[in-house]
C-alpha cells in the first residue's frame, strides 16, 4: 500500500476515480437488470462489502491493529456505507443514473456545513448561491405526470432514495475527514476493514427482516459472485485513495476535483453506456446540479 501512496497525486486522482465509476457502473447494471425486492439492494450491499473486507484483510497481510477510536469511527463509517450503497442502488433502479450520481455529488454541502456549524469556517454569499442552485436541481429533478400516477409515485420514491444516498454520502466525508485529523490517520486499512466488516452485518440484519426474499439460480450465482467482486475491488481502490488524499490534500482542492470528476465522468457514461434520455427541465436541473457541487466547493 505504501507504494501506491508514493505514487503522484495526479495519478491517485485517476485510480480513485477509475475505482469511483468502475464501482458505480457495475451498481448501475445490477440495478437495472435484477428486478430486486428490498432485500435486494441490501443483499448486494452486504456482499460487496464482504468482498471489500476479503480484499483489505488481504492488502494489510492479515493485521489488524486499531485504536477504540478507529473501530467507533469505523463502526460509524460502515452505517452510512450501507445507506449510502443502498439507497444509491434503490434509487438507480427507479430513476436516472446520472441524476442519482448528482444529487449524491450534492452532499459536498454537508462536510461545508459542518464546518461552518462545528469549526467556525465562514459561510458567505458564494456558499448561499450554491445552495440556491441546489434546491433549483431538486425541483427540476422530480417529473410531475398527472397522467401517470404510478410514474409520479416512482419519482417521488427515488427522490427520497436519493437524499438517503446524498445524506450518507456527506456523511462518509466528515467521517473520513474526522479520522484523518486524528492521531490514529495511518491505521487506514484497518478502520476500512472494520468499516465494511459493519456494513456487511448491518445489511445482512436489514436483509433477513426485509420481507419476501429472491431465490438465484446456480448460474445466476456465479454472474452474482462476478459482480460483487469486482464492484468490492473497485470500491476498495476508491476508498483506500480517498481516506488517504482526504488526509493529505487541501479541501479546497480535493473535493472540487473528485466531485467534478465524478460528475462529468457518471454524465458522460450514462448517456453512451445506459443511452439514459433526459427532458430539458431535467438537463436544466442537471446543469444546475453540477453547478451547485462547483459552487459548494469552493
Amino acid at each position: 500500500m505504501n507504494m501506491i501512496y508514493k505514487a503522484p497525486v495526479l495519478l491517485l486522482f485517476i485510480m480513485s476515480l477509475g475505482g469511483y465509476l468502475s464501482s458505480e457502473v457495475i451498481k448501475g447494471t445490477y440495478s437495472r437488470k435484477n428486478n430486486d425486492t428490498v432485500d435486494g439492494y441490501y443483499r448486494y450491499t452486504a456482499f460487496v462489502s464482504i468482498a471489500c473486507s476479503i480484499i483489505l484483510f488481504i492488502l494489510s497481510g492479515g493485521v489488524i491493529k486499531a485504536s477504540i477510536f478507529t473501530i467507533g469511527m469505523g463502526a460509524i463509517f460502515g452505517l452510512v456505507v450501507t445507506g449510502q450503497i443502498a439507497a444509491s442502488s434503490a434509487a438507480m433502479r427507479i430513476g436516472s443514473w446520472s441524476y442519482t450520481s448528482v444529487m449524491m455529488a450534492l452532499s459536498t454541502i454537508i462536510p461545508g456545513l459542518s464546518g461552518v456549524l462545528f469549526w467556525g469556517e465562514p459561510f458567505g454569499l458564494v456558499k448561499c448561491i450554491g445552495i440556491l442552485f441546489m434546491i433549483i436541481c431538486f425541483v427540476l429533478s422530480v417529473q410531475n405526470d398527472e397522467k401517470n400516477e404510478g410514474k409520479k409515485k416512482n419519482n417521488v420514491r427515488w427522490l427520497l432514495f436519493s437524499i438517503v444516498a446524498s445524506l450518507s454520502t456527506g456523511g462518509m466525508g466528515i467521517v473520513q475527514k474526522i479520522h484523518q485529523s486524528s492521531v490514529y490517520k495511518n491505521e487506514r486499512l484497518s478502520f476500512l476493514i472494520i468499516a465494511f466488516v459493519c456494513a456487511a452485518v448491518f445489511s445482512l440484519v436489514l436483509m433477513s427482516v426485509s420481507g419476501k426474499k429472491q431465490k438465484s439460480s446456480i448460474q445466476k450465482r456465479k454472474i452474482l459472485i462476478l459482480i460483487f467482486v469486482g464492484a468490492g475491488l473497485a470500491t476498495v481502490i476508491n476508498h483506500v485513495i480517498n481516506l488517504y488524499l482526504s488526509g493529505t490534500v487541501e479541501s479546497l482542492l480535493f473535493f472540487p476535483v473528485m466531485s467534478g470528476g465524478e460528475i462529468i465522468s457518471v454524465t458522460l457514461t450514462s448517456v453512451i453506456a445506459f443511452k439514459e434520455k433526459l427532458n430539458k427541465k431535467q438537463w436544466t436541473g442537471l446543469i444546475c446540479g453540477i453547478f451547485a457541487t462547483v459552487i459548494l466547493c469552493m
